[in-house]
């Protein structure tokens, strides 16, 4: 007779679990001991032989599914035919009433896999070496204490809040469907009412249609005809206009019948050629008092006062001046008209005030989002990711005033996103450049910004769009957006936490910055803010106030090129102004000269660039000895960094 029970037997025995031994748990330091599980070793065994008749198994199915084998043999002994088990499989198997299990995590899995591997290959070791009934009823006798470790079981937060999410979306389903019924039946009465109405329609439209045939009988024999003058010859040609309109809407009077109502007519006169276009009254009285006249228009006329509306705007022209205008030259559309259609291009904006003490305007970005990236899925239907920069920087206007602006661009529009077209503004903020007045001022913005981050798409037409967000701007605002202090902090790196003190080390390269010790992410920041040590923040003073990852924040070009160049030029006026002391110093002020300086000049005009350097003055109008000089746009700079070096002699 055998002495191994059937392995089915062993499978099902539940483990016994204990307290955790205080020897072991004394040696663990690392990690906190949870519980420990007695495994008879029986059941080990039966594992280790579980497994080694799975692993033939498949071993079998591999060479069965060979080209060379039949299709059939194949098909039954397939290698993804046979489910492989391992030894945690087998462990979370016996243990009573499920009461915990080994997490998901692979390589914690792995790890206790291995573990409880080396132990059943021990096990089968003492009982191939045990010789006689006797040593392998002790065997079968003794237990194997297995010790569980803090983080290799599932996390009951995750269990229960996975319950919860549950539970709250069978609720919702349960709200969102109990007056099922309800509705179906007041959709039934519903569309029956408006067949009702249909056929109720469709006996008025015959009624007319028979008023309509008896109109066509009557006005055939009809021989009335206008016996005045030309229109070409009456100066006052507006009586006749009206009196011409008032005959054209008798004479098209079964208009209605089909759901129409005449509102002007065009006409060319036949001699001269001159176009006319006439009113009905009853519009002309609807342009006096209705606010929707510029919808009564022709898609041409539409467009007529279109055209005039955007040179009004584009060289800043007066409602009042471009009223006179009207009275003058025939021909232009009313200024009523234009603006009308102000008026409602202004309520399509929906331009509203910022939240918070400071003044400001803003629009919504989801919308804006929405619609740009629908004009441009339109152009091009086969795109379905986009990537959104978002960009802002301060600017002042005035001696005391400074201004915020926001906005955002495609970053697929290559020929947009550096112009003016391809920039969008989201909100504007009259207010100083502080990490109070962003929180505050575009509270809004950053909230519908940091949901699409979340969300990472849009509807769009009935399609969804993929986002990609970009942060980018000046240094100092991506220093605000991100919550860390100023740029002369002692960890001022927006990407790193390198201190100031040792970014003067240029024997690292670009990796060791980016090692886990030393890189910044999002997370992390979140998490040194609440510490309350300075040193420990690492300078991450407030929250980031938008959700963007660091590797997709960007540094504006733009900005790092004027600084250095600013920089450049100013230590270029300071040594030539250094240079001509140290040879005047000796001189009498009659005698002194700053050739230097005006070479300078000189060299830097040569590169067809417009520069002067001058000398501030004091209250009393003497000269202070500083100097000034002009500051340069982006492109000019740019002249000057390739034409200048070549021309500065000595």
């Amino acid at each position: 007779m055998s002495d191994r029970p059937p392995l089915e037997s062993f499978l099902k025995w539940k483990l016994s679990i204990e307290s955790p031994s205080l020897n072991y748990a004394a040696k663990a330091v690392t990690k906190n001991v949870i519980v420990a599980v007695d495994i008879p070793y029986p059941l080990i065994k039966a594992w280790h032989e579980f497994l080694g008749l799975q692993k033939k198994v498949r071993k079998t199915a591999a060479v069965a599914s060979q080209p060379n084998q039949s299709a059939s043999t194949s098909s039954d002994l397939s290698p993804a035919a046979v489910q492989e088990y391992t030894y945690v499989d087998l462990f979370e198997y016996c243990i009573p009433h499920h009461t915990f299990a080994i997490t998901a995590d692979e390589q914690i899995r792995k790890e206790v896999n291995n573990t409880l591997a080396k132990i059943a290959g021990m096990v089968q070791n003492l009982y191939a070496k045990a010789k006689g009934g006797s040593k392998r009823e002790e065997l079968n006798s003794k237990v194997r204490r297995f010790h569980i470790f803090e983080g290799q079981t599932l996390s009951v937060t995750c269990l229960r809040e996975e319950t919860e999410a549950i539970r709250d979306e069978l609720e919702e389903w349960k709200q969102n469907y109990q007056h099922l019924e309800a509705e179906s039946k007041q959709l039934f009465a519903e569309m029956y009412l408006a067949i009702q109405e249909k056929e109720q329609s469709l006996s008025n439209l015959q009624s007319k249609n028979e008023e309509l045939q008896h109109y066509f009988e009557k006005i055939e024999n009809s021989d009335k005809t206008y016996v005045g003058k030309d229109i070409s010859e009456v100066k006052k040609k507006s009586r006749t206009l009206k009196e011409f309109m008032c005959r054209a809407k008798t004479a098209l009077w079964f208009a209605k019948s089909f759901g129409l109502e005449l509102e002007s007519m065009t006409m060319n006169e036949q001699k001269t050629g001159i176009s006319h276009t006439v009113m009905a009254e009853d519009q002309m009285s609807n342009y006096n008092g209705n606010s929707n006249a510029f919808d009564s228009l022709s898609e041409e006329e539409k467009s007529k006062v279109e055209k005039v509306l955007f040179l009004l705007d584009k060289f800043c022209v007066g409602d009042n001046f471009y009223h006179e205008l009207t009275m003058v030259v025939d021909g232009l559309p009313k200024s009523y008209l234009v603006k009308q259609r102000r008026s409602q291009m202004n309520d399509i904006c929906h331009i509203t005030s910022t939240p918070g003490e400071t003044e400001g305007a803003q629009t919504s970005f989801t919308d804006l989002l929405r619609d740009r990236v629908q004009d441009y899925v339109a152009s091009h239907p086969h795109v379905d990711h986009v990537q959104i920069k978002i960009s802002g920087d301060g600017a002042r206007m005035t001696r005391n005033s400074s201004f915020i602006l926001m906005s955002f661009a495609l970053l697929h529009s290559d020929d947009e996103v550096m112009a003016a077209k391809g920039n969008h503004t989201i909100a504007v903020v009259k207010g100083k450049e502080h990490y109070n007045t962003l929180r505050q001022s575009f509270e809004d913005v950053f909230k519908d910004i940091n949901s699409l981050i979340s969300k990472k798409k849009i509807e769009v037409g009935g399609k969804s769009i993929n986002l990609e967000f970009f942060l980018g701007g000046d240094y100092k605002f991506i220093l605000l957006v991100m919550g860390l202090k100023g740029a002369t902090s002692h960890y001022a790196c927006v990407w790193c936490k390198i201190h100031k003190d040792m970014r003067w080390d240029t024997s690292f390269n670009l990796d060791h910055y980016q090692s886990p010790d030393l890189r910044r992410t999002l997370t992390e920041m979140f998490e040194l803010v609440k510490k309350k040590k300075q040193n420990d923040k690492y300078c991450c003073e407030h929250e980031p106030l938008l959700h963007i990852e660091l590797d997709h924040v960007v540094l504006d070009e733009l900005h790092l090129l004027l600084r250095i160049s600013d920089v450049l030029i100013e230590n270029l006026v300071r040594d030539a102004l250094d240079w001509d002391r140290s040879k005047n110093w000796d001189k009498r002020k009659c005698q002194q000269k700053n050739e230097h300086l005006k070479n300078l000049q000189a060299a830097i005009r040569s590169c067809g660039v417009s520069f002067d350097i001058w000398e501030k003055t004091n209250a009393d109008g003497k000269g202070s000895g500083q100097y000034d000089f002009t500051s340069l746009l982006g492109s000019d700079k740019k002249k000057l960094l390739n034409e200048l070096p070549t021309k500065l002699n000595g």
